[in-house]
């Protein structure tokens, strides 16, 4: 729920290569999320993409995605 609510806020407003840090205060895990890049679709739909990291129970991972933003002004995370 932490990493969710981090995605979203940071994909809505923050600029491309900033740096956003969540944590979960119940487990301690946390992560951070980067904006790579910011584009638009040729249908008009803003698209994000992004370097997640997640660290849990000392280990952390790194993915790489992409998210677009759909009308209702959610941010979905393509596959």
């Amino acid at each position: 729920m932490y990493a969710e609510r981090a995605a979203q806020q940071t994909l809505e407003f923050n600029l491309a290569g900033s740096q956003v840090r969540w944590l979960n205060p119940n487990s301690q895990h946390g992560g951070t999320i980067t904006l790579t890049r910011t584009y638009q679709k040729d249908d008009g739909t803003y698209c994000r993409e992004f370097i997640q990291t997640i660290e849990a129970s000392g280990l952390e991972e790194t993915a790489y995605g992409t998210a677009c933003r759909e009308n209702t002004g959610i941010w979905t995370f393509l596959k």
